[in-house]
């Protein structure tokens, strides 16, 4: 089972994300502040780490797929938080542009 496979259909509530807070290898980096349409305040975006092969990902919730999607992943060598932050500002454009957005400025899983 991976990862993607083990996350509900939705976005993460609060209380999820600040569990995942606690964890080495996935850390919460979007959450929605206000509700608009059918959006809840929750965690729409993930950062995570896998130790075989040594990479880095953002996930994110895409709400036209109903699902959790990479939205790009990295070797750990190659990853840096700036590439980090372009896919993150890229995804929220594409599926949340009109939502209040914070980041909570999580990086590599801290």
């Amino acid at each position: 089972m991976t990862l993607l496979d083990s996350l509900p259909p939705r976005p993460l509530t609060l209380d999820e994300g600040e569990d995942l807070a606690d964890s080495d290898t996935v850390a919460p980096l979007t959450v929605l502040t206000a509700d608009a349409d059918s959006y809840q305040q929750g965690v729409y975006t993930l950062f995570a780490t896998a130790s075989d092969p040594k990479r880095a990902f953002v996930l994110g919730f895409d709400p036209d797929e109903g699902s959790w999607v990479v939205v790009d992943s990295w070797h750990e060598d190659e990853w840096t938080p700036r590439k980090q932050e372009a896919a993150l500002e890229a995804f929220l454009d594409d599926h949340y542009e009109d939502l209040e957005q914070e980041h909570t400025g999580a990086q590599r899983g801290a």
